[in-house]
């Protein structure tokens, strides 16, 4: 299994610095739906999270396109329950201030967004390796009839009998 994630930046203001934005493997869950009483908590467990991946440097982002990280860890990921993960600026964790004249921010695209392909999007990937020798199973022919009491009869000569012949899967 493998799984990338696929975001777009709908704002970029982060002209004075360029920096990473930081996939971070965070299950927030207590925290959710964000509201102002738990957002500060959100954020502190978000610093003190696990990176997993860089998404990319905001050098050269361009607006509106959406960017696929590298592949995230598998390991975090379970078949079925439901996954939380946070996006940090490479700035924020290593506690570096934004210049005092200017703001230093991109803003990523919701799932709410008005443009549903530039919402956030999370590629799961399944696939198993076949081991070396694999037992096939090959569709068999039978003759199947429906009801044993039935009788191919002709009542007329020169009529043609016919059964009907259907496809059944044998192997276990």
């Amino acid at each position: 299994m493998s799984a990338t994630l696929g975001l777009v930046c709908v704002v970029d203001a982060s002209t004075l610095a360029d920096f990473d934005v930081q996939v971070v493997k965070q299950n927030w869950s207590g925290q959710d739906p964000l509201a102002d009483a738990n957002r500060e908590t959100a954020y502190d467990n978000c610093l003190a999270g696990t990176q997993d991946v860089v998404w990319r440097n905001t050098s050269g982002i361009a607006i509106n396109t959406q960017y696929m990280s590298p592949p995230l860890d598998a390991g975090y990921l379970t078949p079925g329950a439901v996954v939380y993960y946070s996006l940090r600026g490479s700035r924020d964790k290593s506690n570096t201030p934004p210049a005092s004249n200017g703001n230093e921010y991109i803003r990523i695209a919701s799932a709410n967004h008005g443009t549903p392909s530039y919402r956030p999007v999370l590629v799961v990937d399944y696939s198993g390796v076949l081991p070396a020798i694999t037992r096939v199973v090959m569709p068999s022919l039978g003759i199947t009839i429906v009801d044993t009491r039935i009788k191919l009869r002709a009542r007329e000569r020169n009529a043609s009998l016919t059964t009907e012949v259907r496809s059944s899967s044998v192997g276990s």
